[in-house]
C-alpha cells in the first residue's frame, strides 16, 4: 500500500489538483449556507432583496465550481497521458536493456500482459485517486459543520460509513486475491494465444487444432470464472457505497424531521445538514471505492514492476572505444555454462582477429550456446570471455551490441517495410542493403512482391515470404551493420543450393574485415573456415585439424 501512495505523490500535477480541489470544496459551501439563511431568516422576514443577492452569489459560485471541475478534468486527462507515456517508455527501455535469459524465462504472454497493465494503472495513478485523497480533509470540515448545526445528526454519517468501511475492507481482501489469480490466468491465456497465432501454420499442419482449442477453452473458462468473481466483488462494493449514501441521506432527513418538530433544529438547519452530509459522502464514496480499484491496480503494478525491474545486462562500460570494437582476439578462459539441452564445461579457446571459425557439436545446441555466450545473451556461470583483451562485462553496452551481431537460425521480421528490416530503419544504408540483397539473389524474390522493397511485413510475414527469404533478409540486416564479430547460427539452413553458394562467396569477401563464427555442420562452411572447433556431449571444446580438400 505504501508503494501505491508513493506513486500518487510523484504526480507532477498535484499542486494544480490541490489548488483546484480546495477552491471547489470551498465554493461548495455556498449552497448549504444560503439554504440555511433562506429558510431561517429570509422567508420568515420576506427579504426579497437579500434573497436575490444570495441566489446570485450562489449561481456565481456554482458556475465557478463547474469551470474549476472542467479545468481539473483537463489536468487529469493530461496527467493520465503523461503517466502512460512515461511509464511505457521506462518499462520498454528497461525491457530492452535487461538480461536476455530473464526475458526468455518470462515468455511473451507475461511481457504482453505486463505492458497492457500500464493502461490499468493509468486512471488510479494519474490523478483520480489523488483527488479523492485531497478531498478527504474537507470531509472532516463538512462533518464538523453538520455537528455545529445539527448536533447529534453528525453521528449518522459517521456510524453508517464506519460499518461500510469494515465491509469494504473485508470484501477488498477477497477482491485483491481474486485479481491476482486473474492476472496469472490472463498471462497464461496471452502466452498460449501468442504462441498459437505465431505458429498457426505449423499447428494446422500437425493437426493440433482440437488439442489447442481444448487448452485455450480450459484456460479461457478459468479466466472468465475469475473475471466473474472480480466483477461480482467490485459490483458488491459499488452497491454498498450507493446504498450507504442513500441510507445516510434518508436517516438524516427522518431523524432531522423529528428534531425540527421538537424544536431542536430549524428547517434551514435540516436543509443545510442534508446538503453538507451529501458533500461529505462524495469524497468518502470515492475513497472507499478507491480501495477496490487499488486491488486491481496493485496487481497491474506488480506486473509492470516485474518488467521494469528486470536485471540489466552484464556490461558496465568501463572500457569505451567511441567506435566499434576491434575484431579480436576472442578469448574464453575456463568458461562454464549450462542451459536446457546444452552446456559448456571449462572451455579454453582463443580465436584470432579476422578469422573464420566453425563450431560443431552433437547436438548443435552446444555450439549455439557458445555463440550466444559470446554474443552476451547468456551469462557465464564461471570463467570469463575477453574481446581484444578486455573482459566482456567491461565493454560499453551500445558499442558491444553494434560490434557483435548474432543471426539466429530462424530470424524474425519487425513491423515495417522490407527495406526498413534490412537497414534497421537507417535510410543511409539502403544502397548497401540493396547491393548485398542483389549478391544473395534476394532481389528476384522481392521483385515479385506488389510493393517490392516497400512491402509491409510484420505479424504476417510468413504468409508472403518463405523461410529462405526471411533468412536472407536477416543476413542482409546483419551484414549491413558492418559488425566486428559476426555470429552465424546455422546460416545455411532453409537456403536453396544457389543461395548457399552466393552466401559462401559473399562471406569470403569479408575475410579480414570481420571475425565470423559459424555453428554449422555443412562441409562447405568448414572449408571456408580457418579454425574448426568441436564440442563433445560433455560440453568440452577441442580444436580439430582443418580438413584439406584433395
Amino acid at each position: 500500500m505504501t508503494d501505491n501512495f508513493s506513486l500518487l505523490i510523484k504526480n507532477r500535477a498535484w499542486v494544480e489538483l490541490l489548488l483546484s480541489s480546495t477552491l471547489i470544496n470551498l465554493l461548495s459551501l455556498a449552497l448549504p449556507f444560503t439554504m440555511l439563511q433562506i429558510y431561517d431568516r429570509i422567508l420568515p422576514n420576506q427579504g426579497y432583496g437579500t434573497a436575490s443577492v444570495l441566489v446570485s452569489a450562489v449561481a456565481v459560485a456554482i458556475l465557478l465550481e463547474l469551470v474549476l471541475r472542467y479545468a481539473r478534468s483537463w489536468v487529469l486527462a493530461s496527467s493520465a497521458a503523461n503517466f502512460e507515456l512515461q511509464t511505457t517508455t521506462h518499462t520498454v527501455g528497461a525491457l530492452l536493456q535487461s538480461d536476455y535469459k530473464r526475458i526468455e524465462s518470462l515468455g511473451t504472454g507475461v511481457i504482453a500482459n505486463g505492458l497492457n497493465s500500464i493502461a490499468t494503472m493509468r486512471e488510479i495513478y494519474s490523478g483520480q485517486a489523488l483527488v479523492a485523497l485531497m478531498d478527504f480533509p474537507f470531509v472532516l470540515i463538512f462533518l464538523a459543520l453538520v455537528a455545529y448545526i445539527g448536533g447529534p445528526l453528525v453521528l449518522i454519517p459517521i456510524a453508517v460509513w464506519a460499518v461500510i468501511g469494515v465491509l469494504v475492507y473485508l470484501i477488498g481482501k477477497q477482491l485483491n486475491q481474486a485479481t491476482q489469480a486473474l492476472g496469472l490466468t490472463e498471462g497464461e491465456r496471452s502466452r498460449l494465444l501468442i504462441q498459437v497465432l505465431s505458429g498457426l501454420t505449423t499447428a494446422k499442419a500437425l493437426g493440433m487444432e482440437t488439442k489447442l482449442s481444448g487448452m485455450y477453452n480450459e484456460i479461457n473458462y478459468q479466466r472468465l470464472a475469475q473475471q466473474q468473481q472480480v466483477d461480482w466483488l467490485s459490483s458488491k462494493l459499488q452497491e454498498l457505497i450507493q446504498g450507504a449514501s442513500q441510507a445516510t441521506t434518508l436517516l438524516i432527513v427522518l431523524i432531522g424531521c423529528l428534531a425540527v418538530l421538537n424544536g431542536d433544529l430549524t428547517t434551514g438547519g435540516l436543509a443545510a445538514c442534508s446538503i453538507l452530509a451529501g458533500r461529505a459522502i462524495a469524497p468518502l464514496s470515492a475513497i472507499i471505492s478507491l480501495r477496490s480499484r487499488l486491488a486491481v491496480a496493485k496487481t497491474a503494478m506488480s506486473q509492470v514492476e516485474q518488467l521494469s525491474q528486470l536485471p540489466g545486462e552484464v556490461f558496465d562500460g568501463t572500457t569505451q572505444y567511441q567506435q566499434k570494437l576491434p575484431l579480436g582476439p576472442i578469448q574464453l578462459h575456463q568458461v562454464s555454462l549450462q542451459q536446457t539441452g546444452a552446456k559448456l564445461v571449462d572451455v579454453n579457446i582463443e580465436i584470432p582477429a579476422g578469422s573464420f571459425v566453425t563450431v560443431t557439436s552433437n547436438p548443435l545446441t552446444h555450439a549455439s550456446l557458445l555463440l550466444s555466450s559470446i554474443g552476451a545473451f547468456h551469462r557465464v556461470e564461471s570463467g570469463k570471455i575477453l574481446i581484444a583483451g578486455v573482459e566482456q562485462s567491461q565493454h560499453k553496452r551500445s558499442e558491444y551490441r553494434q560490434s557483435v551481431l548474432h543471426v539466429s537460425p530462424w530470424p524474425t521480421l519487425m513491423a515495417g517495410t522490407l527495406m526498413e528490416n534490412m537497414t534497421l530503419f537507417a535510410a543511409d544504408k539502403e544502397p548497401q542493403a540493396m547491393a548485398i540483397a542483389e549478391t544473395l539473389g534476394l532481389t528476384e524474390t522481392i521483385a515479385q512482391l506488389p510493393a517490392g522493397y516497400q512491402t509491409l511485413v510484420g505479424n504476417n510475414d510468413s504468409q508472403m515470404l518463405n523461410k529462405g527469404a526471411i533468412k536472407l533478409i536477416g543476413l542482409v540486416r546483419a551484414l549491413v551493420q558492418s559488425p566486428s564479430i559476426l555470429l552465424l547460427d546455422e546460416p545455411m539452413i532453409s537456403l536453396d543450393a544457389d543461395s548457399q553458394q552466393r552466401l559462401l562467396k559473399l562471406l569470403a569477401s569479408y575475410r579480414g574485415d570481420m571475425t565470423i563464427i559459424f555453428a554449422s555442420y555443412f562441409t562447405s562452411i568448414r572449408a571456408l573456415s580457418d579454425i574448426h572447433l568441436h564440442i563433445d556431449t560433455q560440453g568440452h571444446c577441442q580444436q580439430q585439424a582443418k580438413e584439406v580438400s584433395a
